[in-house]
């Protein structure tokens, strides 16, 4: 589905990949001094632009992986919960024929990396249920992490994720 995903993306676009333009946001915060919550993708922005002068193409490259690899995880999500070919086939189809969870890509350019953070996080907090394994679980927490760098209002689910594992195991 990744593939698949990327490239219905693509045809989303017409194959034009010259979409917006993250200078003005680069400037304010990093130069002008702005605050601005959506700290991990403002970093990535800037490091990106700092590699090359076709930032924007690269950060919608960017985008459109992480939404591809987002939907990918999705499938996994619902391997592991036991649902059968054709029913993850099914919904993995109306997920990516979702026309809001594609337009994300470069309307909402944070909310790709949020998406493809918090599926990861369910992703591995389904196999910590599974299997309680050391690595899973500094993976997850490293992601939550990430996930409150992108997104504050993440730490307003910890709670619920910690209430999750403690009640797990009950």
């Amino acid at each position: 589905f990744f593939a698949l995903s990327i490239l219905y993306k693509l045809t989303l676009f017409n194959f034009d990949l010259n979409l917006g333009d993250a200078s003005e946001q680069i400037d304010e915060i990093f130069n002008k001094g702005y605050f601005n919550n959506y700290k991990t993708y403002n970093y990535l922005a800037f490091y990106i632009s700092q590699i090359t002068e076709d930032y924007n193409y690269y950060l919608l490259i960017i985008n459109i992986i992480l939404g591809s690899a987002a939907i990918s995880t999705m499938y996994l999500i619902l391997t592991e919960v036991g649902m059968s070919f054709s029913s993850r086939n099914l919904i993995i189809i109306f997920i990516l024929l979702y026309i809001p969870i594609s337009a994300i890509n470069t309307f909402l350019r944070v909310d790709s990396l949020y998406n493809f953070l918090f599926t990861i996080s369910i992703y591995l907090s389904l196999m910590c249920f599974k299997k309680e394994n050391f690595r899973y679980i500094l993976i997850l927490n490293i992601i939550f992490l990430l996930l409150c760098f992108t997104r504050e209002q993440t730490i307003y689910f910890l709670p619920l994720y910690i209430g999750l594992f403690l009640f797990s195991k009950i």
